[in-house]
């Protein structure tokens, strides 16, 4: 009886020791975690564009944007089907890129503000700097972002022309450029829809780039000339409470009409060949014929 009461006291006594080291290694480990360390943000850098001395926004890009990829072609090619792989599919290169009328000129402007306060744009300008009236001929042409091709099973896509032109906020200004056009003539810009569809009005605010962790505003401006030749534009804006600046980047686009191309290149011109027997039996092409929309 006695031992197997101080058997029970041994027991007790070991599982108290067992307890109270187990909590004071716990304690301990608490104690010696050290505490979740907090990244600091980092402050974007302002672009390249904003460092010089600014009146208020700066143009961190400027860019034209051709969303058909319509571009000129080599003169001498044959008035027959091609290969598809003997054409340069995806963005056009500057140098040989053409706006066929219907396919408007998109100036692409993103404004970002190196200052330390919210900035409001009051009014939006373009600028003719110059004009070249075109009285030639394009040979010939296509459009390089349609990304299509003509197969014996009918048009087939080539895939997707990335033009990286779907910015999360885009404020709109449609100009139709009609008439006499001359340089120096400044057309004023009304606010209009943005790419998504959304209605904007009224003024621009533009948050500070650095403290909004590299927030920009992208100005897109569709042209509509309705006379061929090369258009110079340049972009201004107003701040309120400033004075009127205009972006330092001059943009130039040749402008054509569909009379001005002698032959365009598209799959949509293939079914003509392909009912003559004109047209291999293997292969993706494109064919000679009129301008397509």
């Amino acid at each position: 009886m006695v031992r197997r009461y101080w058997h029970g006291i041994i027991r007790l006594l070991a599982f108290s020791v067992v307890a109270f080291l187990l909590v004071g290694c716990g304690a301990a480990s608490a104690a010696g975690s050290a505490p979740p360390t907090v990244e600091p943000v980092a402050t974007p850098l302002l672009p390249p564009e904003c460092l010089g001395p600014q009146a208020s926004v700066c143009a961190a890009a400027l860019t034209v944007l051709d969303a058909a990829g319509q571009t000129q072609l080599p003169d001498n090619l044959a008035y027959q089907p091609l290969p598809a792989h003997n054409f340069t599919f995806g963005p056009p290169a500057a140098g040989n890129a053409l706006f066929i009328s219907g396919n408007p000129i998109n100036l692409l402007v993103t404004v970002a503000n190196p200052t330390n306060a919210p900035l409001t744009v009051d009014d939006v300008w373009l600028r003719v700097v110059g004009f070249t009236p075109f009285t030639g001929t394009i040979p010939n042409a296509f459009a390089a972002c349609d990304m299509r091709a003509y197969t014996t099973r009918g048009v087939q896509p080539l895939g997707t022309c990335a033009l990286g032109d779907d910015p999360p906020a885009t404020y709109g200004y449609p100009v139709a450029l009609a008439g006499a056009i001359t340089p120096g003539m400044v057309i004023p810009l009304q606010l209009a829809y943005t790419a998504e569809g959304h209605l904007a009005t009224g003024t621009i605010s533009i948050a500070p780039y650095q403290t909004s962790g590299g927030n920009t505003t992208q100005l897109a401006i569709a042209i509509a000339p309705q006379r061929a030749g090369t258009y110079q534009f340049q972009v201004g804006i107003l701040v309120h409470g400033g004075v009127p600046q205009y972006f330092a980047p001059v943009l130039a686009a040749l402008a054509v009409n569909p009379s001005d191309i002698q032959t365009y290149w598209s799959a949509d011109n293939c079914p003509a060949f392909a009912r003559q027997g004109q047209l291999p039996a293997t292969g993706a092409y494109l064919c000679p014929g009129p301008v397509t929309p």
